[in-house]
């Protein structure tokens, strides 16, 4: 018989046991984990000279007003030397021109889309009516052109124009359309001006690009280990990869903006000299803030005045930002990256500058809001702000025009956010009840996992209980995966009922859906005469698919409660099970106007609901027991209702609802 083994004998097996058990997922964790290091410091060659996007070119029209024609385009763009990425852009292969405008010029964009898909142009930090804001609502389908006006009304800023269809938002500006929107007033005497000069624009992007030179978009979206999405290993400045900068005076404005998707910066030089902010997001300080960093989250902007010395090189640089959350969701966020991000070189003979003033004249602070005006509370969850994601038929907040009202934002969780208001600007009382290290005018701001942010916000002029402005998260990830909300500027004294609802299309409906699905219950025809308030939601019909009076059904208790019978099981507007069951020919479509929402099972009108009462789209929907009819289509009644003929008693025309 063989001895009984011994105490070593057992310790020695039980290691090796262990280490083979353990050892796989040590490597595997290493591997993500260095995996999620991202950084450049070392391999970059700055060579290339930094483009500057040109001035975008400004025609008069009728009115004195100011047209811009704006293109938003597919390109090819070499920002290596691999070969051509696939990119688009506006009036060009990449980014757009930037545009420059001045307080109490009324401009008219003209905005056509000439890219394969609906997109839509936002006016990042402008005050204007919420028609004109370019948010999700102000689709621009494929082909068509939006001509927004809007008379500009507020001090000289750097502002950023960007797409903001929900659900798309990340691809778009990852492909590359955004750019700078200066506005000018004379209130900033002094400072350097001449663009392209002592007036530089950084527009800062991260990417990661395949093996041939592409952009790579994997990792886009948020999920798993890509906690604010796409965390790119590259950067590229105004589009240039490796950029130099040639400084030709002594004194130099660099306008900054973080166009990146989810990547937060913390801005320094590499010999950790002394530089001035002079402005933030929405206008400038009261008077220059000496710093030797600033950290700017995506859609932050910052004014920096930096001197050089004749033949000097320096470099932008940005440390690992402070992102002060849970250490593992912080190196996911790329908590942990060193950057190099723009190279200056100062001419052997420097022009000199203008001293940097001391004060600037600028818009007062934000008044504090009446004691009687209570405080709102907004927490923002992994993808959802007051346990809420966005619905794009519910308005959240009604304020009054012109209104200072104090918001507490609070993110309850482990994932870095910021947050952004529309057609607003705030001033940050606190962060975790300590003064913000730069106070000036913003509309965007860090919020730190567990932190609390108060704000005293201001609202614009322009009424509009039609047509609502957003406030989410500006991480592109989390942005259209739900972090949103909506509200509505009214006239003071405006009582909710007395509001109406402005209408919005099917496809925003199924956009919307596929990350926050709405309960049955919300259904367009449920309520005769829909209100807005706070919490309602929109219930309109489709302003771009106008619906014959017979799509319109008024329903009674029983109609409702065959829907419900008939409703399918996997009716959950998941992406992939949408398509898969457009690939198996359960939803009818027209070829031209397809709208892949699941619905209710019943039999298809006979023609593209869309051109109804207009012009037939000639691809009549297929006479199909199964089909499954778009329930926000507003006319999928029982089967007897739909094989019935056009007149009905139930049925009436939109115009004729009380």
């Amino acid at each position: 018989m063989s001895d009984p083994p011994t105490r070593r004998a057992f310790l020695k097996w039980t290691a090796i046991g262990a280490a083979a058990i353990l050892l796989p997922l040590g490597i595997g964790s290493g591997y993500l984990w260095a995996r999620a290091s991202r950084g450049n410091v070392g391999r970059v060659d700055f060579a290339s000279p930094l483009r500057i996007p040109p001035i975008a070119p400004v025609s008069s029209g009728a009115e004195k007003r100011r047209v811009l024609d704006l293109a938003i385009q597919e390109g090819r763009s070499r920002f290596r030397s691999e070969g051509l990425a696939r990119t688009w852009g506006v009036n060009q292969a990449y980014l757009g021109p930037t545009i420059r405008v001045r307080r109490g010029e009324t401009i008219a964009p003209r905005v056509r889309n000439l890219l394969p898909e609906p997109t839509s142009l936002h006016w990042h930090g402008m005050e204007l009516p919420a028609a004109s804001d370019g948010g999700p609502h102000q689709r621009i389908e494929p082909g068509e052109v939006w001509e927004p006006v809007w008379r500009i009304e507020q001090p000289a800023a750097t502002l950023w124009y960007h797409p903001h269809l929900h659900g798309t938002t990340k691809e778009h500006v990852y492909r590359g359309v955004a750019g700078l929107l200066l506005i000018d007033d004379d209130t900033s005497p002094g400072l350097h001006d001449e663009y392209g000069v002592d007036d530089i624009p950084v527009i800062i992007q991260d990417k990661k690009f395949t093996g041939d030179g592409d952009l790579d978009p994997s990792g886009i979206s948020f999920g798993g280990l890509d906690v604010v999405g796409m965390l790119g290993d590259e950067i590229l400045i105004n589009g240039t990869w490796g950029p130099i900068l040639r400084v030709r005076r002594k004194l130099t404005r660099l306008r900054v903006l973080n166009a990146s998707n989810g990547r937060v910066y913390r801005l320094t030089f590499d010999d950790r000299r002394e530089f001035h902010v002079v402005g933030t997001d929405v206008g400038l300080l009261p008077r220059p803030f000496a710093t030797d960093e600033i950290q700017l989250s995506p859609g932050e902007r910052a004014e920096l005045v930096v001197r050089m010395r004749p033949a000097e090189r320096i470099r932008l640089c940005s440390e690992p930002p402070e992102l002060t959350g849970n250490f593992l969701y912080e190196h996911f966020a790329g908590g942990d990256d060193r950057f190099e991000l723009l190279q200056l070189e100062g001419d052997p003979e420097l022009e000199p500058s203008s001293p940097l003033p001391a004060a600037f004249p600028t818009t007062p602070p934000v008044a504090a809001p009446a004691p009687a005006r209570a405080p709102r509370e907004f927490v923002l969850g992994e993808v959802t702000i007051n346990s809420q994601t966005i619905d794009m038929h519910r308005t959240d907040v009604v304020v009054e025009t012109g209104s200072t009202e104090e918001w507490s934002v609070h993110n309850a969780a482990d994932t870095p956010h910021n947050f952004h208001v529309h057609n607003a600007r705030f001033d940050i009382i606190d962060i975790d009840a300590q003064p913000p290290k730069i106070t000036g005018p913003k509309d965007t701001v860090y919020v730190a996992p567990g932190a609390r942010v108060r704000l005293r916000v201001h609202f614009g002029q322009y009424p509009d209980p039609h047509t609502p402005y957003m406030y989410h998260c500006h991480v592109l990830a989390h942005e259209d995966a739900g972090v949103m909300g909506q509200f509505v500027i009214v006239d003071p004294g405006t009582t909710a009922p007395d509001v109406a609802i402005t209408p919005h299309t099917h496809q925003e409906d199924h956009d919307q859906s596929m990350v926050a699905p709405r309960h049955p219950r919300r259904h367009p025809a449920r309520r005769r005469r829909p209100v807005l308030e706070a919490g309602a939601v929109h219930r309109g019909l489709p302003d771009r698919c106008p619906l014959p009076a017979a799509a319109v059904v008024d329903p009674d208790p029983d109609q409702t409660r065959r829907r419900r019978r008939t409703r399918p099981r996997d009716m959950a507007p998941a992406a992939g099970r949408t398509h898969q069951r457009r690939a198996r020919g359960v939803l009818p479509r027209c070829d031209q106007h397809a709208h892949p929402r699941p619905g209710l099972r019943a039999k298809p009108l006979r023609q593209c609901h869309r051109n109804a009462g207009a012009e037939h789209c000639g691809a009549d929907l297929r006479d199909r027991p199964d089909a499954v009819i778009p329930r926000e289509h507003a006319h999928e009644a029982s089967r007897r209702d739909l094989r019935s003929s056009n007149v009905d008693n139930n049925v009436r025309s939109p115009t004729s609802r009380s």
